[in-house]
């Protein structure tokens, strides 16, 4: 973490003072991957961690609990028992789903043996998708992280219906779901495609971000080149 806040440096210096909360601290806590255990216990909210297989060691999943409800993400994975047991029942799962074979090697020009690999052994083939959800038995599940167009997407629910037959959502970007009790509701964000950031409208109106420390200089060599001299 050190040498990649040193590679953002320049970027966070730079919007100091432009952005509230400008993101130049960051907090580090370091927990087990190895393990399955609470790496969040925070105003009633619970973020638990466990493995997650995908390529060396290190990678997890999460599973959050808050007021009675779970949901569960796998992150990159191969499906794995370690996932099954922690996503049973969950009110909403969100489990990782790569493109077919077929589709990796005809869309994206992969040989058979590096579409195999990277679409069944790397990450997670739609049928096999499939299977982990009928085993977890979720409220609502979602598949996501692979190529969700006209005419990929019809095939790869067809993979995952192989085996599993319960509320299903594919992914798609701004999709928003809406947990309840008794209901989860899929819908999409509605957002303008074009918006101006009006500081006066930040929440807590605009501000400029206190400076800890002294930033970095312009040089007077580069400096000097300017046409219409400000600093």
């Amino acid at each position: 973490m050190r040498r990649q806040l040193e590679s953002f440096a320049w970027d966070m210096d730079t919007r100091l003072g432009l952005l509230p909360d400008a993101g130049a601290e960051v907090e580090v806590h370091e927990f087990d991957h190895k393990q399955t255990g609470v790496v969040y216990d925070r105003n009633g909210v619970v973020i638990k961690s466990f493995p997650a297989i995908h390529i060396y060691d290190g990678p997890v999943s999460y599973r959050l609990e808050w007021n009675g409800l779970t949901f569960v993400f796998s992150g990159d994975t191969t499906p794995s028992q370690f996932f099954v047991d922690n996503a049973k029942g969950a009110d909403l799962l969100i489990h990782e789903c790569f493109n077919t074979v077929k589709q990796l090697i005809e869309r994206s020009g992969y040989d058979e043996k590096t579409a195999r690999g990277v679409g069944t052994m790397v990450h997670t083939a739609p049928d096999e998708a499939g299977r982990v959800l009928a085993l977890a038995k979720p409220r609502f599940a979602v598949a996501y992280h692979f190529f969700n167009d006209f005419d990929t997407g019809v095939e790869i629910e067809r993979e995952i219906r192989r085996h599993y037959d319960g509320p299903l959502a594919l992914a798609q970007d701004l999709m928003v779901f809406n947990v309840m009790p008794d209901d989860v509701c899929v819908r999409m964000a509605v957002t303008a495609t074009h918006v101006w950031p009006n500081k006066e409208r930040h929440d807590d109106g605009f501000r400029v971000a206190p400076r800890t420390k002294r930033g970095p200089k312009m040089s007077r060599w580069l400096a000097d080149k300017q046409l219409f001299p400000k600093f």
